[in-house]
């Protein structure tokens, strides 16, 4: 199934009727030191994206700007 304008449409509408206070859970762990779904959101498409040959810039982007976070986040639980 393709994307087509209904369907951005639609997301768009679900996400313009959230309070701006809205953030995603990765987000919030990340902000509070935990651990998150990191690997499993962005480190997915990006480990997809080369096994399949197809660029994912912008998660690499977020993937790599929050990994170090993440890792730290994992070390003080195992640490513990």
């Amino acid at each position: 199934m393709l994307l087509n304008e209904e369907h951005i449409k639609a997301v768009f509408e679900v996400i313009n009727k959230l309070d701006s206070k809205t953030t995603a859970s990765t987000q919030r762990d990340i902000m509070e030191g935990k651990p998150s779904e990191l690997e499993n959101f962005n480190g997915y498409i990006v480990n997809e994206g080369n096994r399949l040959g197809v660029p994912t810039p912008v998660n690499q982007f977020i993937y790599e700007c929050l990994l170090p976070m993440e890792k730290q986040a994992r070390m003080q639980i195992e640490s513990n």
